[in-house]
Formats: C-alpha cells, sequence, structure tokens
C-alpha cells in the first residue's frame, strides 16, 4: 500500500487517542480559524495548488467552513472511526471520492499535514505542548494513511471498468445541445484516431465526471464535477451543465467551447448511487439538481412513486420529456411563487399516497433547497434521505 511505503502510521497509538479526546473541545471552537490560516498559509507558499481548488469557495469561506467541520467530526470520533468511515458514502468515503475526481496524489498529503500543524500552533500557540502536537500530528498522518489507501482503491477500481482510465484522459466534444435555458447537454468521445470501448462506459448510476480547462491560461483552475446523464455501457459521456452567473467554468463550456474540441476529463467518482432496498421512491430535485435523476427514474422504475421537480419555470426545467410515463409534480417558481419546504413535502405525499409506509427519497439541488426539504423530512415517519446537494446553484 502507497501508505506504508509513504512510512505513515497504520494505527494510533492510545496515547494520541485519548489526548486527541481530552484536546478536541479546545480546539474545534477555533477549528475554522485554524483552516483559514492554513488555506492563506498555504497557497501563499504553494499557489500552485489552487488548481485543486475551487477558488469560489475559498472566497465565499466554504472550503474553510468544510475543513473545519471534518477536523471537528474526526476528532469527535477519534475513539469510533467506523462510524464515519469504511462504508459506503460514508463522510470519509465522500471526501475520497471528491479527491479522487481532483486527481489528488499520495504526496499531495505530506504538504496538507505540514501546514496544518503550522496553523495549529500559530493559532492555539503556547497551548500546543509537545505531546499534544505530536498526538495530532500522529493523528493527521493517520487519517492520511485511511484517505491514500481507500483513494488508491477507488483509483484502481476507476481503471478497471468497461473503458475505465486513470487520472485525466484527453476526450472529444462530438455533440453539444440546448437543452433548457441557460443548460446544455455536452456529448464526449475519445479523440479522433482512438477507439472505443467494446463495452462502453461502465459507471454507477448517480457519479459525476471532472471536467478540467484552463480559461486563464494559468493552469490554476480546479476541475468542476457534473453528473453523468448518459447511461452505464453508452459508447460515449454526456453531462448537462447549467451556466452559472459569475461561474468561470460552467460559462466557458457554454460560451467557448464547440464541437470538436478536446478536453481533460476525469474517470466517473461520487457516492450518491443507488441503494438496495424494497422500499418505494421518491425522487426530489430543483434546478440543475434534476441531472442524476434521468437516470434514477430508469433504475427505480418499477418502485418510483413520485419525481418531483421544483424550477424557475418551464422554460428552465432541463428534461422534463425525461420523465414522460413517471408520477410527476413538477413546480414552477414563475407559476405560484417559491414553494416552501414544509408544503412541498405535503403536496409529494399527497399526490405519491406512500403514508406511513417506508419510502427511500433522493434528493439533489441546491444547498438552501435540499437543508429545507431534509429537515421537514426528519420528522416523517420510515423517510430514509439520500441526498447530495450542488453548490454554487441558487434556490428556484
Amino acid at each position: 500500500m502507497a501508505s506504508v511505503k509513504m512510512g505513515l502510521p497504520q494505527e494510533m497509538s492510545p496515547k494520541t487517542i485519548e489526548v486527541i479526546k481530552a484536546t478536541a473541545p479546545v480546539v474545534a471552537p477555533k477549528a475554522l480559524e485554524i483552516t483559514t490560516n492554513f488555506y492563506a498559509e498555504m497557497f501563499t507558499k504553494r499557489p500552485d495548488l489552487f488548481k485543486f481548488f475551487n477558488k469560489a469557495n475559498q472566497a465565499t469561506g466554504i472550503q474553510p467552513k468544510t475543513l473545519a467541520a471534518a477536523i471537528v467530526a474526526y476528532a469527535s470520533h477519534i475513539d469510533k472511526l467506523d462510524a464515519i468511515a469504511g462504508f459506503h458514502a460514508s463522510p470519509v468515503d465522500v471526501m475520497c471520492h471528491k479527491h479522487c475526481a481532483l486527481d489528488i496524489q499520495p504526496e499531495h498529503y505530506q504538504v496538507v499535514h505540514d501546514e496544518l500543524m503550522g496553523a495549529v500552533g500559530r493559532v492555539l500557540g503556547d497551548a500546543v505542548t509537545p505531546e499534544i502536537g505530536s498526538a495530532w500530528s500522529e493523528s493527521v498522518l493517520f487519517l492520511a494513511k485511511v484517505l491514500i489507501d481507500r483513494e488508491e482503491q477507488l483509483y484502481a477500481e476507476a481503471e478497471k471498468r468497461s473503458g475505465g482510465w486513470r487520472s485525466f484522459k484527453p476526450f472529444e466534444v462530438v455533440e453539444i445541445e440546448q437543452v433548457s435555458d441557460g443548460v446544455k447537454r455536452f456529448k464526449f468521445a475519445p479523440p479522433k484516431g482512438e477507439e472505443q470501448p467494446a463495452g462502453g462506459y461502465d459507471f454507477e448510476i448517480g457519479q459525476f465526471i471532472s471536467v478540467r480547462i484552463d480559461p486563464n491560461g494559468d493552469g490554476l483552475t480546479a476541475p468542476r464535477h457534473y453528473t453523468l446523464t448518459s447511461s452505464p455501457g453508452d459508447k460515449a459521456l454526456e453531462c448537462t451543465i447549467k451556466r452559472v452567473e459569475s461561474g468561470v467554468v460552467s460559462s466557458y463550456l457554454h460560451d467557448k467551447v464547440k464541437v470538436g474540441d478536446v478536453l481533460d476529463l476525469c474517470a466517473p467518482f461520487g457516492c450518491f448511487t443507488p441503494h438496495e432496498s424494497e422500499n418505494k421512491v421518491v425522487l426530489i430535485s430543483n434546478g440543475i439538481g434534476v441531472t442524476p435523476m434521468v437516470n434514477f427514474s430508469k433504475k427505480f422504475k418499477s418502485r418510483l412513486a413520485l419525481v418531483a421537480h421544483v424550477d424557475s419555470s418551464p422554460a428552465t426545467h432541463a428534461y422534463a420529456s425525461k420523465f414522460e410515463g413517471c408520477p410527476t409534480l413538477f413546480k414552477y417558481s414563475s407559476e405560484g411563487g417559491r414553494v416552501s419546504a414544509e408544503k412541498l413535502i405535503e403536496e409529494i405525499y399527497a399526490q405519491s399516497a406512500v403514508g406511513d409506509a417506508p419510502v427511500d427519497f433522493y434528493l439533489c439541488g441546491s444547498p438552501g433547497f435540499q437543508a429545507g426539504v431534509e429537515e421537514v423530512l426528519k420528522t416523517k415517519q420510515g423517510a430514509t434521505v439520500y441526498s447530495e446537494a450542488f453548490k454554487g446553484h441558487s434556490d428556484v
């Protein structure tokens, strides 16, 4: 394993676990200050690492907040890591899929360790005794070991799939279609002269590909992730992209990219995938969150109780026709104003007639929309929620 070759700890000492448990309550209130300091210092020393980070998420503070929350969760579970790692779609697994989609490599983790420990020292000062510093260092290195080993497993799995590959690979844009106002479908195939995979491209429904472009010519624009709207086994890959106001990558793709251009794509990754169950299924989305629902509706055809979608208007609703033959509930703010999460769930339960029966809800959309819907669903008996938020997209 790569982590062994790097000399990373294969387990944490009991003393390290004891120290982390004791100091976690002290570190937690300072976590955001630590991560903000960490990113500022790291990017000052290593501006080349911007190629892995969405600058908009840095500017809005999303990235430091996300890392701070991850640090607190890790420290809080330091003696029970099986609650956050080791199973599909666990918090650690989601992180690993995102890292693979960015082509993060083992050597990057030493940089993160060194800069993070530096930030801990700068923010906490003399409170970081040699014993505390050693324990936090070992815990960070052990987490690196967990991530590196899981990510190598994911890279290997992606490479072995039909049509699979590792890291980024050039693909030619062979088709572009306007599917609704502000939304385009991009179809990719191997560049001219390269053979298409005989078995097509295999992936799990709900996964995304990452598109890497260089609009500023400095190599520092992070890849963006877009859900696959083609089907597993197809001879080409398709993703559907909403033009986001002030979005560097989506605007470039919409305004500059044309058929015949060659772009770098990363292999499919992601944990927002179907779960085995006999329960009825309800799909809920807003805006561009409709994209994974295209394939989910096919997968769950026999169990599908309802496809619910919220959008600005019928003109902005991508793929509405894809759900013909499915029970649907479409709500448009242009026709009746913005619908509240409570009202939406009330209508979903009334129209789907699921009652108190166990139901699997698959939810995808903007963070605000998703949070509101999830909060209401928590009050519903028998509701199991699987979700993914699309950051950078607004509520409608």
